[in-house]
């Protein structure tokens, strides 16, 4: 159920990169949807829903980003280890902060902390967005990002 106040009520923003929609040219990042300005992006998730191909040996690679952080939402994977997880469900970095970096993580209130402190405040619309590096362009490959958000 909804609740009464809008401001409170979770958010999913889902976003399609997809090689014969979006292109698949190597060294190019494309812009796949936006978040609004006031958003508290809280989570992510991804879904590989078609094996990516480069014609050679899938090695092209693939990061999810935010604004200018090209990889601020998943760091840049091969197109191989992403076909291994096809039709999987596979998390996004917001709200999965980096637990044992040290001895201090303790108690709840220690990762509490950390959880929060892993969520993405926007400021302005902010575009969400696929980058592919490596030596070659893909040729076929769609993924579902799905991003979780208040606003």
């Amino acid at each position: 159920m909804a609740n009464a106040n809008e401001f409170l009520n979770k958010r999913v923003l889902k976003c399609t990169y997809d090689v014969a929609v979006n292109g698949g040219t190597d060294n190019t990042t494309y812009t796949i949807g936006y978040v609004p300005a006031g958003a508290i992006i809280t989570g992510g998730y991804g879904i590989v829903r078609t094996a990516f191909d480069d014609g050679a040996d899938e090695s092209t690679t693939l990061s999810i980003g935010y604004a200018t952080t090209n990889a601020g939402l998943m760091a840049a994977a091969a197109g191989s280890a992403l076909n291994a997880i096809t039709n999987k469900a596979f998390t996004l970095l917001p709200g999965q902060p980096a637990l044992g970096a040290d001895a201090e993580h303790d108690t709840a209130a220690e990762v509490a902390a950390l959880v929060a402190a892993s969520y993405i405040v926007t400021t302005a619309r902010t575009a969400i967005t696929v980058t592919l590096s490596n030596d070659t362009d893909f040729t076929a490959g769609k993924i579902d990002i799905y991003l979780e958000y208040v606003v």
